[in-house]
């Protein structure tokens, strides 16, 4: 797994240096943020850093509330075949919950999987009842419910049939369902990070015995596109 980079900000003191001792009297807060605002200007040539961080931060922000007005941050249904073949063909990062209306287990599914679309904004979560997609039933082989399946560049990366690789049964956590994903690549180790994965070989349990959901890295990659 990648690390997550570290901004940093080259300066002309060490920002490890003492600060000083300042004697205040007045409680007039703006003053005092006046003065320590001087401070820092007298400590530090900042060289735009400030006013460069300030607009990464704005950057993201928009970011995020451009994902959230669409259909990221959210599980949503999609009702027509041949949109959800599109949606999951363009994006970089998807994962689809087929599901069934009367069933139990689809239903703890949706409930873990819109916990994760809430946090994992870099990834669109949908869902379809298999009743409205007959198609990719027959294709990408959904015989067991719930059944989920991730895609990275329109490619299947991982398929979780049933509860079957979640320790746990029909109490499993959302965090081992989102561990199983980030090691599959279709979740960020670090949501909101565009930072690579190594590849992750599909195995059924890793070095230390625990289960794994399984990737589609095993020859049998499906391409939406075909």
């Amino acid at each position: 797994m990648s690390s997550r980079a570290a901004a940093s900000a080259s300066t002309s003191s060490s920002i490890h240096r003492k600060p000083r001792t300042v004697e205040r009297n007045s409680d007039d807060s703006d003053t005092l943020l006046e003065e320590l605002e001087a401070e820092l200007d007298d400590d530090f040539d900042l060289g735009g850093f400030r006013e460069k961080r300030m607009l990464e931060l704005k950057a993201q922000v928009d970011a995020a509330r451009r994902m959230q007005e669409s259909d990221y941050g959210k599980l949503t249904e999609i009702k027509v075949e041949k949109d959800l073949i599109a949606r999951t063909a363009k994006e970089k990062r998807s994962v689809v919950h087929f599901f069934h209306r009367d069933f139990r287990r689809c239903k703890i599914m949706d409930a873990h999987l819109e916990k994760l679309a809430a946090k994992h904004l870099d990834t669109l979560f949908l869902k379809a009842d298999v009743a409205n997609v007959p198609f990719l039933v027959t294709k990408l082989d959904v015989k067991v419910l719930p059944c989920v399946i991730g895609f990275v560049d329109g490619v299947t990366k991982m398929k979780l049939v049933g509860f079957e690789d979640l320790p746990g049964g029909d109490a499993f956590t959302t965090a081992s369902l989102e561990l199983g994903m980030q090691q599959c690549e279709v979740l960020s180790k670090y949501p909101g990070s565009a930072a690579p994965f190594p590849s992750v070989q599909g195995t059924r349990r890793d070095e230390g015995g625990r289960r794994r959901i399984r990737t589609g890295a095993r020859g049998d990659d499906s391409d939406l596109d075909d």
